[in-house]
């Protein structure tokens, strides 16, 4: 198995276990199991508040996170399924990383309060750039 097909199954192995996450989460809860919760407890800080619900029982993560999970899953079926390559990964990473960093020094300078679409759509961002910076410096796809 050449260098590229390796790289190729690795985006898609990704990408699948990142729908299984995504998946798992809400089944924790939306069967209510609480130690769903414990399992995500060393990741992701779950302030209720922070996170959505389903069912009436939150998510074991927070808006960003399962944001930056959707994006990871989501940049590694668009590298596997498109095999694409991404010219200026590192400027899309370092803005995705900016954007997040903003929001949080926004919101703690009390500019605005909690905004969990607009942390769910920057986690997005991020999760989508890591994978896409990742590949694409490994030399995976095409440009």
């Amino acid at each position: 198995m050449n260098r590229e097909s390796e790289l190729g199954r690795l985006a898609g192995i990704g990408a699948l276990i990142g729908f299984g996450l995504i998946a798992g989460l809400y089944l924790v809860s939306w069967m209510d199991w609480g130690w769903g919760h414990s399992i995500f407890a060393s990741m992701c800080h779950q302030k209720a508040e922070r996170c959505f619900a389903v069912g009436g029982t939150v998510l074991a993560v927070c808006a960003r996170c399962l944001g930056i999970y959707a994006g990871l899953t989501f940049g590694c079926a668009v590298c596997w399924i498109g095999r694409v390559r991404v010219a200026g990964s590192w400027y899309l990473l370092g803005v995705a990383v900016g954007l997040n960093a903003g929001d949080f020094f926004l919101e703690l300078s009390g500019l605005y309060g909690n905004a969990v679409w607009l942390r769910l759509g920057l986690g997005v961002v991020l999760g989508t750039a890591i994978p896409l910076f990742a590949f694409s410096r490994l030399g995976y796809g095409k440009s």
